[in-house]
């Protein structure tokens, strides 16, 4: 996601001396035009330095190149950053592998700008711990990767130097929530501290703004679903709104969204039990009416063996030739059994040739 990723200006590779400390007074003139947004004076002192591939030139002339916010302008920025990249600049570093992220002034691959993560996170950049983090943790440009995102995680929060920072205070946010399901009391705690770094935090931020109102919603609930840009109906509904993620105003939206849904959702499944009921009522009916309509046929056809018209359903019906001896009902008078006298023959004639067809 790359709202997700520091899409700032490293100010501090230019502030750091040791950077360049190797380097003339013009190139510290260079720093400090950048630092007082003298983009211009910034500007044409880096163009004396690019025949000599300083790296902070060219990543000066980068990051100048990008704020034309152009389509040239950013093609020209990403073969700035990636020549100050190949020199080791860390911050260009980031440039690169964010524009390969993205696709910005280069064709997308997210396989390129994990490999230029990996290089900067072995120079040093603890920082790109997070963005690779994220990536695993996400799963939307990678495959989902638990194991690969807590290790990145930790990374950034065992570095003492960054705590408090926005990336800190967000990698034990995301530790939390990968120790959320857990049980084991020591997990718990791990995770309520996490929740506290993020509650606690002075940092002001949409991104941690967006970790508050998760948090707060987590314990009203006690079910978790987190507001990002995850493609459900709430989401794609609250972008068409123009709001992005890692707002507060996104996640109002998307609370506002998800308890509309609920409710649609609850009041079709009451619509669906009632039609449920409404539907077995009626089978019901009718079963009974077919039934009282096949005991209706069965007395009808007994009256007319025995001449006597159509008896009560309750009287015992006498068939020509044959007197009843015994009646046993089983079903739906299938079997319905009477003695005949034939030339002083007793015989027992058995439902088949006493119960009308449709019943047998």
């Amino acid at each position: 996601m790359n709202t997700l990723l520091r899409n700032v200006f490293f100010l501090a590779a230019f502030v750091c001396m040791s950077c360049v400390n190797a380097q003339s007074s013009t190139i510290a003139e260079m720093v400090g035009a950048m630092k007082a947004g003298d983009y211009g004076t910034a500007r044409s002192i880096a163009l004396t330095y690019e025949k000599k591939n300083d790296p902070i030139a060219l990543y000066t002339l980068g990051f100048l190149e990008s704020k034309r916010n152009t389509l040239e302008g950013d093609k020209k920025a990403f073969s700035y950053f990636l020549k100050a990249a190949n020199l080791g600049n860390l911050s260009a570093m980031y440039f690169v592998h964010l524009r390969y992220l993205e696709g910005r002034g280069i064709k997308q691959d997210t396989n390129k700008s994990i490999e230029w993560m990996e290089k900067a996170i072995l120079k040093g950049d603890v920082l790109s711990n997070f963005n690779l983090g994220y990536l695993y943790f996400d799963g939307t440009k990678v495959e989902k990767n638990i194991d690969k995102a807590f290790k990145h995680f930790l990374a950034v929060y065992e570095e003492t130097s960054l705590k408090n920072t926005e990336e800190w205070v967000l990698s034990t946010f995301f530790i939390g929530l990968i120790f959320l399901p857990a049980k084991e009391q020591q997990l718990i705690t791990a995770v309520d501290q996490a929740f506290d770094a993020v509650l606690n935090s002075q940092t002001s931020s949409n991104r941690i703004d967006w970790a508050k109102s998760e948090i707060l919603i987590f314990q009203n609930t006690k079910q978790w679903t987190p507001n990002r840009g995850d493609g459900t109906q709430a989401d794609v509904l609250c972008r068409n709104r123009d709001l992005k993620t890692w707002t507060s105003e996104y996640s109002n939206c998307r609370i506002q969204v998800e308890a509309d849904v609920r409710i649609k959702e609850q009041r079709a499944q009451e619509f669906q039990r009632q039609n449920e009921i409404q539907a077995e009522i009626a089978r019901k009916r009718e079963a009974k009416f077919k039934e009282e309509q096949r005991d209706e046929a069965l007395i009808r056809f007994l009256g007319a063996l025995a001449g006597v018209g159509a008896p009560s359903r309750y009287s015992a019906p006498q068939p020509q030739g044959c007197f009843l001896n015994s009646s046993v009902v089983s079903g739906m008078y299938r079997n319905c059994i009477y003695r005949c006298v034939a030339g002083n023959v007793s015989r027992t004639v058995g439902a088949v040739e006493l119960c009308p067809l449709s019943m047998q």
